[in-house]
């Protein structure tokens, strides 16, 4: 049997949490760090917890076929016109990183890509002088 990324992070969920639930703290710590310092917190709706990003929906991590099941039901809900990505956060290696572009490149853009509903309209023709 052939092990790749997702094999990798089958074994850790069943141990516990997921790798990126360290990478996640790491990333919301080095956020953070200067509202934390000057006695506030960050005046953003994204949580310190890595369940209840998760929960909330403003973090989207798993297998592709999870992360994509979750995009895509947001891509109808909202029918959003563009997604940003953010693959490299915390602690999560720069092999870890790549292996989830690719699988997001590979498995998750074809199904958002087939939910292109309407061609962009062309830009209208400018006026010449």
């Amino acid at each position: 049997m052939r092990r790749d990324a997702r094999d990798l992070r089958c074994r850790f969920r069943r141990r516990g949490r997921a790798p990126g639930a360290a990478g996640y703290k790491r990333w919301f710590d080095s956020l953070a760090w200067l509202w934390i310092e000057r006695g506030s917190f960050p005046p953003i709706s994204i949580s310190a917890d890595y369940d209840q990003s998760k929960a909330a929906g403003t973090l989207v991590v798993g297998s592709p076929d999870t992360v994509g099941r979750i995009l895509t039901a947001q891509a109808e809900r909202i029918r959003q016109n563009y997604l940003v990505l953010m693959l490299t956060f915390g602690s999560l290696t720069h092999a870890q990183e790549m292996r989830s572009l690719e699988l997001f490149k590979s498995e998750i853009m074809p199904k958002l890509a087939a939910m292109n509903y309407e061609e962009a309209s062309p830009a209208p023709a400018l006026a010449t002088a």
